[in-house]
């Protein structure tokens, strides 16, 4: 399999939310923003920054979803597209050493989800319904 890198200039797009684009990017080198609408205000909020080995857009290439994020370079980054699950799952064949990093990622993610909403929210049952549906999604990956 051959995925050749791509160079996203800074301040260039890479996702825009609600676009229905399923590719996703795999960071070699580089960063970018991660931003998100604030109900409220309307307003674009940045909610997270990625590096090199980090990841983005696995949703919507694993689950045929419109984009919840925008996301822009935040420096000339490089990345690995990928646009369909296939590839997905063969690089991570060809890497387990990277599946292990994105399960790692991927929990992290959810953690910090559950606290963040613990703390807003002060509500366990969150926790519970996010935890089962990730083990609904896994199911449907496989």
């Amino acid at each position: 399999m051959s995925l050749e890198p791509k160079v996203f200039y800074k301040g260039e797009y890479l996702i825009k939310e609600n676009d229905e684009d399923k590719s996703m990017y795999i960071i070699v080198e580089g960063r970018v923003k991660i931003l998100m609408t604030d109900n409220t205000t309307k307003q674009k909020v940045e909610v997270a920054i990625l590096k090199n080995g980090d990841f983005v857009g696995e949703s919507a290439l694993l689950f045929d979803k419109p984009r919840t994020a925008t996301v822009i370079a935040d420096t000339d980054t490089k990345v690995i597209e990928m646009h369909k699950k296939e590839q997905l799952i063969e690089y991570i064949k060809q890497n387990p050493e990277f599946a292990i990093g994105m399960i790692m990622i991927l929990v992290n993610r959810v953690e910090k989800m559950t606290e963040s909403y613990i703390q807003t929210y002060g509500n366990l049952q969150f926790a519970k319904n996010i935890i089962s549906e990730s083990l609904e999604l896994s199911k449907k990956i496989k």
